[in-house]
């Protein structure tokens, strides 16, 4: 007769959990090395919190269990299946009473079972309540169809827990794993192929490698995370360890060849006092030695460890491909047996207790089954592809690859990837690895079978599968009297008894696996003990919760195992629309990329959270949006509830508009690209790192808003509006706050229910052109809370001076427009520049209103700019006007010395005509002339009467000036007359005369322009010799000057007086030769040009000070005259001289200060510099022809850097 597998699931594999290699309980604790305290691993400092305990609730909410799981993204636990399997997925569907099935997970390392019994039976029973830690409540379970009770569970089936994997949802997100998961555990899709060592452990049972002593007396303990260290030996099937551990014949019996076997990743529990306390079987068991044979090879590793009752569903974690990844999900464990040596009755053995040196562990690989991990998780990556469309679209939205999925590539290195070759699944065709060594005392076949001669041997008879059905069909295992499964010896020896040995087959049962690889949780009315029993349910007898009372207690009725272990009935619902998207689990497995959210890359699906149907596959979907690709995605009249979004592109963008809501369950990202929020967005937590956050709509946080980086402003981009946020916001030091501002009135504003920090940067942004005026403020932020912190940086788009400062009052934060000072800001290379830079400055606080015009123009120029204009405010007509006069008094002076030796030569017979003369105006005009523009003058003189002559000369000059401190193209045009009589004697002359001045002057930039009119009176004479003359002159005289002067498009204007003193002597030598004459000489002129204060009218009028303008110049020089010609004679000349000024002083434009301003302060601009010494020369020639003579000359200066002088006269004098 065949044996189905189900029946050997129940007695032969069971009787391997007593006897055999095969797994001995699902769930096995960490436990320790004899000299390792078990507290000592206690993750006390929760430094793996994503190694989550789990707690597992029974439909009628009064037993439930414990197991080990791993979380592998906000919403998400890997676990094993054989924790949940006794009730289908579709019963895991809510909480209420009678309908309590549930998982829980918490990722505190020391949640303590007091919480955990709270969790589970507090709802409906009086328990200990606990600190108030709580569990993270399930909406969904999957587990594999082809796990042991899975709908799609193979009859044939060989291994002990095939396929155990599950995932289960939960209600509430959490953020410890951080952004892209990682800080989690990977999952390793791909097989390693050798010994890799790994990091273990879970919330079961602790103890003592040795003696089996397991955790007791600190029943907190029992439900605390511990981890240890140990190293991947062997990976193969559980037939292939049993035929290697006791040889194929019990390797036959125990895992029959024909059935199915899966692969599992192995490791065993090397004693560290290997050396010291070595294996033995012998029936005299000490302290001393074990029965730990080394059976995968190699020796302990620090921090040596075995999983423990509890431990089932953790993970396998290695760090040796660079970071932390998981292989596998704990399924089992196992213990060995040995014949007892020195014993002639061979039905005894020896066995080891669970987790004591020499067991087992065996983990499900997770590269059988990454396809189904992929399918039913229900935390979905997505993204959108390339261009503008709407949220709704679902043609638009593909699957990402998670994270936390990573293959092995070149080099055996992590790449973020999913395997691309088909998962395996139940199967034992991956490539093994590993040796598994013989035991050295293994038992004979006839002690499996109890029929071991009693004088020992290992005679018997063949074994057949009717034996081995009726051995063990209603038979109970005992050892001494004890039901295996619930012995926690070190080890112990014990007598196999079937059926034959009497026991009723009505009152045993095989006690073969525990259902839970983990804790079975009874609550009593004496104690509240959490033992390892068989199963994960627990009777409850105790006090009901809602009808406790003083007097006494409502019993309640004993639930047995049976009905509780039941499976529902099949899940109700139906696929959803999706084809080949949802489907009932009952109705078998996903296939990989069959529709939306099967793999990545698909698509048809619009993000949007949804607890899903119980028991339906892939219909539980909590989504993380990431944007990447160029285009804007708009979510119009759409509300819709995600895990996270992620803004990443930078040209992506999201565009919430009015009467859309998107709402968030944890932190959601900005790092580039644009978030539009003009509706609704309801993130936990909104962290912006680049890119820009924009809107006039709510983001509604519970934890505010950071602004680590990039830009959070108000309204549109390049538009205004105002943009409320709860939950507080902060600016951190690469963060920026930006606001726009339309006009003197509209700017953007944000608006903060909680505190605002401001930090990082500000910038303010001013539409359309519009520049404020100095002083302007608007209201740019507030919070209900408090306002505090400071911008490090701020920048605008405001020209010149004009700053946008952020200032806090209060509980508001403002905008003021400020200005830096001219001083620094001006690119002024002058003292002119610096001084007006300096009265502005000092000006505008107080008299902005009255300056305004001078401010609105001047505070948008930029450093250049400014320079300019504040050199244009220099009253350069002041200059002009000051220099104008000077050179005006010297012409004069000039003109009475020509007239004393013209008298002394010619004796003044006749009538002259004063010829054409350029001159140049100096003291800083660095006159150039310009021989095309010579303007001709006329001079009439006739004798009145022996000795007295009267005369009359008129000079025009036009000058054009090198730039010098501001004179930039200066040209000045002077029209000056002389009238005067004098009286000739042979050795001297007197004389008096009068003179009349017309000019004006301006810079060729048309910034300054001045007319004046002139008039002196002169006194002169000259005394003769035979070789030597001394002449000289005395002038007073007073003028009147209009000037108008401009900067920028601003004008000032204003009249005043000048006074002008003149006086010189010269001491020349005529010395005669055969070719004509030479003549030495030296002089001293002295000039004075003074020009009163006055107040200029305009908007940028001064009032301006006195001013002097002085010159003392002593010449030393020599004149050649010669003599040729027949019938007529011709006279060239040529003149050379040294001139030095001893006083050459500008007092300059002094008592400055704005006229319309209230309180005026004072500034000084300097005179301009003139030089001290310089050279001069000239050449000349004169023809008399008959009555006429005519004459033609030019001088110049030479090496004079204030002003350069050019002159060119022509004469013509005719006597009657």
């Amino acid at each position: 007769m065949k044996i189905s597998r189900k029946t050997l699931t129940n007695t032969v594999a069971g009787l391997a959990l007593g006897l055999g290699v095969t797994a001995g309980a699902p769930a096995l604790a960490l436990v320790t090395p004899s000299t390792t305290p078990p507290a000592s691993v206690v993750d006390t400092s929760n430094s793996r919190p994503y190694w989550v305990g789990l707690g597992i609730r029974n439909e009628a909410g009064n037993g439930g269990g414990t197991c080990t799981g791993l979380l592998i993204n906000p919403r998400t636990v890997l676990f094993a299946a054989h924790c949940v399997d006794t009730l289908a997925p579709g019963a895991y569907d809510g909480n209420s009473r009678g309908n309590r099935a549930q998982v829980g997970y918490t990722t505190d390392g020391t949640f303590g079972t007091t919480n955990l019994r709270n969790w589970l039976f507090g709802q409906d029973f009086n328990v200990p309540r606990g600190d108030g830690r709580t569990m993270v409540n399930s909406t969904m379970v999957w587990y594999d169809p082809r796990s042991r009770f899975g709908s799609e569970a193979d009859p044939n089936s060989g291994a002990f827990l095939p396929a155990d994997i599950a995932l289960a949802g939960f209600d509430t997100p959490t953020e410890l794993l951080g952004r892209d998961a990682q800080n989690g555990i990977g999952l390793l899709f791909s097989q390693v192929n050798g010994i890799v060592p790994v990091t273990i452990g879970g919330y079961g049972t602790s103890g003592n490698g040795l003696t089996g002593a397991r955790t007791s007396g600190a029943l907190e303990e029992n439900f605390f995370r511990r981890l240890g260290q140990n190293v991947v030996d062997f990976l193969g099937d559980e037939r292939q360890l049993t035929v290697g551990v006791y040889g194929q014949a019990i390797g036959d019996f125990l895992e029959p060849n024909g059935l199915r076997y899966q692969d599992l990743y192995w490791l065993d529990f090397d004693n560290p006092n290997f050396a010291t306390e070595p294996f033995s079987s012998s029936v005299t068991r000490t302290a001393s030695n074990t029965l730990d044979y080394n059976t995968l090879g190699g020796r302990a590793v620090a921090g040596e460890a075995i999983t423990g009752s509890g431990d089932s569903g953790s993970p396998l974690m290695t760090s040796a491909f660079g970071r932390d990844v998981s292989l596998g999900v704990l399924s089992q464990g196992t213990r060995l047996f040995f014949d007892a040596v020195g014993n002639p009755n061979d039905n005894l053995v020896f066995g080891q207790a669970f987790s004591n040196y020499g067991s087992l562990a065996g983990y499900n690989p997770l590269f059988l089954y990454w396809d189904q991990i992929l399918i039913n998780n229900p935390y979905k990556y997505v993204t959108t592809r390339a261009g503008d469309g709407e949220w709704t679209d679902s043609t638009r939205w593909t699957q990402e690859l998670d994270p936390l999925y990573f293959t092995l590539g070149a080099g055996n290195t992590l790449v973020n990837a999913v395997p691309t070759s088909a998962a395996l699944g139940y199967s034992n065709a991956a490539p093994d690895f590993g040796t598994v060594n013989r035991n050295p005392t293994p038992p004979a076949l006839c002690a499996y079978l109890g029929n071991c001669p009693a004088t020992g041997g290992n005679a018997g008879p063949a074994v057949s599968a009717e034996m081995v059905a009726q051995a063990f069909s209603g038979s109970r295992l005992t050892i001494d009297g004890d039901e295996v499964g619930s012995d926690q010896g070190s080890a112990y020896y014990g007598e196999l008894a079937g059926a034959a040995a009497g026991v009723s087959a009505t009152n045993s049962s095989v006690k073969a696996t525990q259902e839970l690889a983990g804790n079975r949780l009874t609550v009593n009315t004496t104690s509240d003990d959490l033992d390892q029993g068989a199963s994960y349910y627990g009777l409850m007898s105790g006090t009901a919760g809602a009808t406790s009372t003083a007097s006494g207690s409502v019993a309640l009725g004993q639930v047995s195992a049976t009905q509780v272990a039941n499976n529902p009935a099949p899940i109700n619902g139906q696929d959803a629309n999706e084809a080949q998207t949802t489907r009932a689990w009952t109705a078998g497995r996903l296939a990989l990329n069959s529709g939306a959210l099967t793999g990545v890359g698909s698509s048809g699906f619009t993000p949007n959270n949804t607890d899903g149907v119980a028991g339906v596959q892939n219909s539980t979907r909590y989504f993380e949006v990431n944007l990447r690709a160029a285009g804007t995605t708009s979510m119009t009249g759409v509300t819709a509830t995600i895990d996270r979004l992620n803004v990443r592109g930078a040209q992506s963008g999201l565009n919430i508009k009015v009467g859309s809501r998107l709402n968030t369950t944890i932190s959601s990202f900005v790092d580039a690209g644009v978030l539009n929020v003009d509706g609704i967005f309801a993130p936990r937590q909104l962290n912006v790192l680049g890119g820009t956050v924009s809107g006039s709509g709510s983001i509604l946080t519970q934890s505010g808003v950071l602004v680590a980086g990039g830009v959070l402003t108000p309204g549109a981009v390049g538009g205004v509006g105002t943009l409320s946020i709860s939950g507080g916001a902060g600016f951190g030091s690469t963060g920026m706050f930006g606001v726009d501002i339309a006009n003197s009135i509209t700017a953007d504003r944000l608006n903060v229910t909680g505190n605002l920090v401001l930090g990082g940067g500000f910038a303010a942004n001013f539409l359309n052109g519009y520049v404020p005026d100095f002083g302007s403020s608007w209201t740019v932020a507030s919070a209900t809370g408090t306002t505090s912190g400071a911008f490090a940086m701020i920048a605008s788009n405001l020209p010149g001076v004009l700053r946008a400062t952020p200032r806090v009052a209060g509980k508001d934060v403002f905008v003021d427009i400020t200005a830096v000072p001219y001083a620094s800001f001006a690119a002024c290379a002058s003292v002119q520049c610096s001084g007006f830079a300096s009265l502005l400055d000092s000006n505008r606080a107080s008299n902005y209103s009255s300056l305004a015009s001078v401010y609105r123009y001047s505070d948008r120029l930029n450093p250049v700019e400014a320079a300019n204009f504040l050199q244009a405010l220099t009253p350069w007509d002041n200059g002009l006007a000051a220099q104008s006069m000077l050179r005006t008094s010297e012409s004069m002076s000039a003109m009475v010395m020509g007239r004393v030796a013209q008298v002394r030569q010619t004796g003044a017979q006749g009538a002259n005509w004063g010829g054409i003369q350029t001159a140049a105006l100096g003291g800083g005009l660095g006159v150039m002339t310009d021989a095309g523009e010579i303007m001709p003058a006329t001079n009439v003189s006739s004798t009145m009467k022996p000795g007295w002559s009267a005369f009359g000369e008129v000079r025009g000059l036009r000058a054009s000036a090198e730039a010098q401190k501001g004179f930039v193209g200066a040209r000045t045009e002077t029209v000056t007359g002389l009238v005067g009589v004098d009286y000739t004697q042979k050795n001297y002359v007197l004389g008096a005369a009068l003179h009349l001045a017309n000019g004006t002057s301006k810079l060729s930039s048309r910034t300054a322009k001045t007319k004046s009119d002139a008039a002196a009176l002169s006194v002169y004479g000259s005394v003769s010799g035979p070789v030597l003359a001394l002449d000289g002159y005395l002038s007073r005289g007073a003028g009147n000057l209009d000037m108008t002067r401009f900067a920028g498009p601003l004008a000032a204007s204003a009249s005043t007086d000048s006074t002008l003193t003149s006086f010189g002597a010269a001491l020349s030598a005529n010395n005669k030769t055969s070719w004509g004459s030479y003549v030495p000489s030296v002089s001293m002129a002295y000039d004075k040009a003074e020009i009163d204060a006055y107040r200029e009218s305009g908007p940028i009028g001064l009032t301006v000070g006195e001013r002097t303008v002085e010159s003392l110049v002593a010449r030393l020089g020599v004149t050649a005259y010669g003599n040729f010609g027949s019938g007529s004679t011709i006279k060239p000349w040529v003149r050379v001289a040294l001139a030095h000024d001893f006083e050459a002083s500008d007092t300059g434009a002094n008592g400055l200060g704005f006229a319309s301003a209230t309180s005026v302060t004072l500034a000084n601009v300097a005179g301009l510099a003139q030089d001290e010494s310089w050279g001069e020369v000239g050449l000349g020639v004169e023809a008399k022809v008959k009555s006429a003579t005519l004459g033609l000359s030019y001088e110049t200066t030479i090496d004079r850097t204030d002003v350069r002088v050019e002159q060119i006269r022509a004469r013509v004098r005719v006597a009657f």
